[in-house]
């Protein structure tokens, strides 16, 4: 019984797991970044890029 319920559990994580990142976004050639401010971060890096005014 115990078993049975840890592989639904498991089969649970797998499944939200796999949708979780269909709202990702992954952007390639910029500098990896620990800063809190991820956000700010990434759009003043996309801005640079791309030539937009950065606020």
């Amino acid at each position: 019984m115990l078993r049975d319920r840890v592989t639904d559990l498991e089969y649970s994580m797998d499944t939200s797991e796999q949708y979780s990142s269909r709202n990702n976004v992954r952007i390639f050639e910029m500098p990896y970044s620990t800063d809190s401010n991820l956000a700010h971060t990434t759009k003043g890096q996309l801005c640079k890029t791309s030539g937009c005014v950065h606020q």
